[in-house]
């Protein structure tokens, strides 16, 4: 069996009073560029949420619950925009030494996504308008042209793409998801797509609930694969990670299971929290850890 195994029972990346994560560190991103390796995450300090990047030191991986020795925010509200109340959810990318970064917005409308550009990873500007109607954007960078991941409500989240040649300009693929609801733990909604490349082929990792009590309060993570984003096929012996037991820093849900590989492991970086945590507006989360070799992952998914 596939499973990602927590590397520690505390929270990865906890809050902080008196920094830009004073109450809550929210949904993660990764980026490995120029040999470095960068969190984007979302975070609360007062009373919305803006985005942050984590500058942490080289052995991080190996101190769980120690606070980044920097956390930069990057992008922050607009109060006459469509971002006007929180801007979270990041999701970057790198193309020709630009960092594309995409966002959810919410403000007196529907949620948006917006974009941000930088040279440097570190000074955004905002592109205006927003670019897609929607939330928790992912995306990738494949044969000259930007796959946005996102999801809609409907019964429950499902999973939407939208393709783009410039990066601004985004037309959806189709009017139906490419990866709606399944059945059993994944029944009600699937949410917080994550991408990573393995071997020639694509993997999502996908939050989910089975019934409406959960909506938006993720149990799991499901994994699937697809060799061109559009055609998805779960992996058979789904969930690959749950939320934490009764009594858990996690053990009210579990979002953004970001992948990434380093020094010859597959990490899982994660926002989660408790029952009572989650059950805030927005939710105060905290970033989990866990961790899979790179050849049993490998060797799990031979025979898939």
């Amino acid at each position: 069996m596939l499973e990602w195994q927590r590397l520690s029972m505390s929270p990865f990346l906890q809050p902080q009073a008196g920094t830009p994560l004073a109450k809550a560190v929210t949904t993660p991103d990764v980026l490995i560029w120029q040999d470095e390796l960068i969190i984007y995450s979302g975070a609360i300090q007062e009373t919305h949420e803006h985005i942050v990047r984590l500058s942490l030191p080289p052995d991080f991986l190996h101190k769980p619950g120690l606070l980044p020795i920097h956390a930069e925010v990057v992008l922050d509200i607009d109060p006459h925009a469509f971002d006007s109340r929180h801007v979270f959810d990041p999701a970057a990318v790198v193309v020709n030494d630009q960092v594309f970064l995409y966002y959810s917005a919410s403000g007196a409308g529907q949620d948006q996504i917006g974009l941000a550009v930088s040279s440097d990873g570190h000074s955004f500007q905002k592109h205006k308008p927003a670019v897609l109607a929607g939330r928790a954007p992912e995306v990738i960078w494949w044969q000259g042209r930007f796959y946005l991941f996102y999801v809609l409500p409907g019964r429950g989240y499902a999973i939407f793409l939208a393709v783009s040649e410039d990066g601004k300009q985004f037309q959806p693929v189709s009017t139906k998801p490419i990866l709606a609801a399944g059945q059993g733990w994944d029944s009600y909604e699937v949410t917080t797509p994550r991408l990573f490349q393995r071997q020639g082929m694509f993997y999502m990792l996908y939050a989910a609930a089975g019934d409406a009590a959960r909506q938006d309060k993720p149990d799991a993570f499901g994994l699937a694969r697809s060799a061109d984003l559009l055609y998805w096929e779960r992996f058979p012996h789904n969930p690959v990670f749950r939320k934490g037991a009764p009594g858990a820093w996690d053990d009210g849900a579990i979002w953004f299971g970001t992948v990434f590989e380093w020094q010859g492991n597959l990490y899982l970086i994660y926002e989660g929290g408790a029952v009572q945590a989650v059950e805030q507006t927005p939710a105060l989360t905290q970033l989990g850890l866990a961790g899979v070799e790179s050849s049993i992952f490998d060797q799990q998914i031979t025979n898939w």
